[in-house]
């Protein structure tokens, strides 16, 4: 936003008629350099619902058109202009004119509130207490906007101008969302510039995915269902990468064909809004290690993405990676995938499985989940018949009478071993 500074301007002026009458040409091709300032819209954080500091800045080239209307509109969040008052200082803003030869520090101040959604704000000058411009703020339908007209200067060029305006803690972030401030630049030539800058708006909740891990069945060396379970609460940044790992077990991949279904999945996007019932189906079989598995929609065979299952040297390793969306949050989402029946235990153990899930913001989350591995016993059973006189010791028993009698004990493998003697007993005579 340049403004009418007394001496730069007769200054200007002087060089500009001087120029044009030795050399009207020269002038004339300096306006003609194209209109493209450079202009850059930021905010100090983006959680939303939350006051943060708002900075606007645009610069020129030299020989460029000079500006005439420059307005900045978004399509959410607002002014706390209910808080502020005449004379309240909102920011503050450095200008830089004539290519750097002028630069001036000023405080951005409330002169008046026409409106409950709208106010005038001066940027005036911090060494001489000039004005010197000011620009209209105003809560919209939608968003906000920002309206400011440059003062003319006499010549329809400049010689390079740089502005930075800062608002403090004034406005306001919109709900999560995708956060688009549009700037529409007019030229005194007629030209129009207009750019575009998005924000990734936040509800601050920190990224922190629920994880579950279960097993169909915890025997040893068996096949089992593998169930992973993920879930995250809205506005958390994004999952980028998951991967899950075990200590043991392996992935039965010799057993799988290209085309095969291995499980299936429960898909749960929009904070519940689309739901997603799909098939875990082997799309390739890379080595003997590893196998590709896509989801594939039940109602439309769409692939809605795919992971790699693998056998490692100490147990198994599933990974996948989210397709990105255009932004960095989530609205609200669960996963559920079941494999069907191609897990093997390992050996009596302790079972440890270790989820690793990055965020697209670079958070990293880790968890584990832990199951005791038992061998299924196969109880042992024998039977034996013996006739004695008058009495008969079996495993530090002395039994008198006849009659079937059982004992139960552990065997060499752990596992119930249950004995039975049929015993007849003869008296002496």
């Amino acid at each position: 936003m340049k403004r009418n500074f007394t001496q730069s301007l007769l200054k200007l002026t002087l060089i500009f008629c001087l120029g044009f009458l030795l050399n009207p040409t020269a002038i004339i091709a300096q306006s003609l350099i194209p209109f493209s300032p450079t202009v850059s819209v930021s905010l100090s954080n983006t959680d939303c619902d939350s006051l943060t500091d708002l900075t606007i800045n645009v610069s020129q080239d030299p020989n460029e058109p000079d500006m005439f209307t420059s307005s900045f509109v978004s399509d959410g969040g607002s002014f706390a202009i209910s808080s502020m008052n005449v004379g309240d200082t909102v920011g503050s803003a450095i200008m830089s004119a004539g290519g750097g030869v002028n630069t001036f520090n000023t405080a951005l101040i409330v002169s008046s509130i026409p409106s409950s959604t709208q106010a005038i704000i001066q940027s005036i000058d911090l060494a001489t207490g000039v004005i010197l411009g000011d620009f209209t703020i105003s809560n919209t339908a939608l968003g906000v906007l920002i309206f400011a007209q440059t003062v003319p200067d006499n010549n329809n060029y400049t010689s390079g101008n740089t502005q930075s305006a800062t608002f403090f803690n004034v406005f306001v972030n919109p709900q999560a969302t995708t956060l688009t401030f549009t700037s529409t630049i007019d030229s005194e030539l007629g030209d129009v510039d207009v750019q575009t800058f998005l924000n990734t708006i936040f509800c601050g909740i920190p990224f922190s995915p629920t994880v579950s891990v279960s097993l169909s069945n915890t025997d040893c060396d068996s096949l089992t269902d593998l169930t992973i379970n993920v879930s995250q609460d809205p506005n958390e940044p994004d999952m980028f990468t998951s991967s899950f790992v075990s200590d043991g077990g392996s992935f039965a991949i010799s057993s799988m064909n290209v085309g095969d279904t291995v499980g299936s999945a429960i898909m749960s996007a929009g904070g519940g809004v689309n739901t997603f019932n799909t098939a875990l189906i082997v799309s390739s079989i890379p080595s003997s290690t590893q196998a590709i598995i896509q989801s594939i929609d039940l109602a439309t065979g769409v692939i809605l993405g795919d992971f790699t299952i693998s056998n490692t040297a100490l147990g198994v390793l599933i990974f996948a990676q989210t397709v990105p969306d255009n932004n960095n949050y989530t609205s609200g989402n669960t996963q559920s995938a079941t494999f069907f029946n191609v897990f093997v235990n390992p050996q009596a153990g302790i079972l440890t499985f270790t989820s690793t899930i990055d965020s697209e913001l670079g958070d990293v989350d880790v968890q584990s989940t832990s199951f005791n591995i038992l061998c299924l016993c196969a109880p042992s059973l024998s039977t034996a018949s013996i006739t004695s006189c008058d009495t008969y010791s079996w495993n530090g028993t002395v039994y008198t009478t006849s009659g079937a009698y059982t004992y139960v004990t552990t065997n060499s493998a752990g596992c119930d071993s249950t004995a039975t003697l049929n015993l007849t007993i003869n008296n002496s005579s």
